[in-house]
């Protein structure tokens, strides 16, 4: 059996659900997340087969999964922002910047990255 993940910083639990607020969802049902590499994260939220490489594929973050229904803040010019029940953050680990926000409608198995964890 796997252990156990470790735990998010209560700081960064603010900041995501500070995210989530700004995005239209105050209240997200679920958050799970799990820690591994920016590649890996990026290849699994964005559906990519496993041989692509990702630029700074070895940075350590966190990808963190939100449930809920979002509105992007902002999106392409002359297009309606993008709206979807689940919300992908990637963040790094020791600082903690935000490397990527992503919203849709697809959730991910973050079991293949690793142990999830529930914040």
């Amino acid at each position: 059996m796997a252990d156990p993940p470790e735990p998010l910083s209560p700081e960064l639990v603010r900041m995501v659900l500070n995210l989530s607020t700004s995005h239209g969802e105050p209240r997200p049902e679920t958050m799970l997340y799990v820690a591994t590499t920016r590649g890996a994260a990026e290849t699994l939220v964005r559906g990519l087969p496993p041989q692509v490489s990702i630029p700074v594929d070895s940075e350590p973050v966190w990808l963190i999964q939100l449930r809920g229904h979002f509105v992007a803040r902002r999106g392409p010019m002359c297009q309606p922002p993008a709206t979807g029940t689940v919300m992908h953050l990637i963040v790094h680990r020791a600082t903690p910047h935000v490397r990527a926000v992503s919203i849709g409608g697809r959730a991910v198995d973050l079991r293949r990255l690793g142990t999830p964890g529930l914040a």
